[in-house]
């Protein structure tokens, strides 16, 4: 099931459609994008997403070198989460100034192979805000230009 978000593979390019929403809205890739998070409840989760504020002290700061795309994340932490986790995440795209507030749960979590971050965390969105969902669409169609060699 592609909502598993089992792996994230970067497209090659004869993987994409002809247009240009199918191109950025579908394509997986490895970039940086800052983002921190943190487990917590569901309806922690919501009230996070009202305004609220979580423990300072329970961010976690992955590897910024992740796989995304506009449904998810995988990413490398120095801990493992539980699959149906729910997290809250606050995204940054690029350079951007704006941080967004999001949700979603793990789905797979597993060995990384990397001494700095040994785990491994496929993530799915829950809640992302649109705005959030077209900076990252947008962001992806950027890094595929770069990796295709079409800027």
């Amino acid at each position: 099931d592609h909502r598993d978000l089992h792996s994230f593979p970067t497209r090659r390019s004869s993987d994409l459609g002809n247009s240009g929403k199918d191109r950025r809205l579908f394509p997986r890739l490895n970039g940086g994008l800052p983002i921190r998070f943190q487990p917590t409840s569901s309806s922690a989760a919501t009230d996070f997403l009202a305004g609220s504020d979580p423990d300072p002290a329970a961010w976690v700061t992955p590897d910024p070198y992740m796989n995304f795309s506009v449904e998810g994340l995988e990413l490398h932490a120095e801990q493992s989460f539980p699959k149906g986790q729910p997290l809250v995440i606050e995204l940054r795209i690029g350079t951007a100034p704006q941080t967004w507030r999001c949700t979603g749960h793990v789905v797979r979590s597993g060995d990384s192979g990397d001494p700095d971050y040994p785990f491994t965390t496929a993530v799915q969105f829950d809640q992302i805000p649109p705005e959030a969902t077209e900076a990252l669409a947008e962001f992806t169609a950027n890094l595929q230009q770069v990796f295709l060699g079409e800027h």
